[in-house]
């Protein structure tokens, strides 16, 4: 009599499938997107620090640029009240009053002068009186506004128009040279202007 095995044949076990081990991606993104937000937060710290020193560099050129308006302004009225026909200008720009070099070669006056002496230019305010705008306008800039004038000795010529109006009356021509500085002595600026004067020492 044949009897048949009741053994059944073992499967191996499954094994049981648990949380898959982390390999760091989502570390590594989080890294680079901090990264990426500390480099847009550093660059925007930047440009508005350096458009801070852009605006505060403006506000002191303008500051200067007022200041040389103004400085042109009191030179104007110096030349008007003070300038005559015994006024002495010469090549060495004594009390800020120049002669133009002998020839055109030469550098300008302006570019040659000393601007610091005393003896060689003229402060606001010196020879007008503009005590009040003067105290009110020195306190905010570096340094006081300074002039030059130089006086054009070149004959006048009544075929020009403007020169000669009838037989009497004449102008003389004076080129101006006005030296300023802003709130900070980093901001300079030089601005001119040509002033006629009537029946002056033409």
């Amino acid at each position: 009599m044949n009897t048949r095995s009741n053994t059944r044949r073992r499967q191996p076990a499954k094994p049981i499938i648990g949380p898959r081990r982390q390999q760091g991606v989502v570390m590594a993104v989080a890294l680079i997107m901090l990264l990426m937000l500390t480099i847009i937060g550093v660059t925007s710290m930047s440009s508005g620090n350096l458009q801070e020193v852009m605006a505060r560099n403006m506000l002191d050129r303008n500051y200067a640029f007022q200041a040389g308006e103004s400085g042109l302004r009191d030179a104007e009225i110096d030349v008007e009240n003070n300038m005559t026909a015994g006024t002495n200008f010469d090549t060495s720009c004594t009390n800020g009053l120049c002669l133009p070099p002998a020839s055109t070669a030469d550098p300008p006056v302006w570019e040659t002068i000393n601007w610091d002496s005393a003896s060689l230019t003229r402060d606001f305010g010196e020879f007008t009186g503009g005590t009040d705008y003067k105290n009110a306008l020195v306190p905010n800039l570096a340094a006081v506004p300074k002039y030059i004038i130089e006086y054009n000795d070149i004959a006048c010529d009544p075929t020009v128009p403007g020169e000669e109006l009838g037989t009497a009356v004449k102008f003389d021509k004076y080129r101006i040279t006005s030296q300023a500085a802003g709130r900070s002595n980093v901001a300079r600026i030089r601005l001119q202007s040509t002033y006629r004067k009537r029946n002056g020492r033409c």
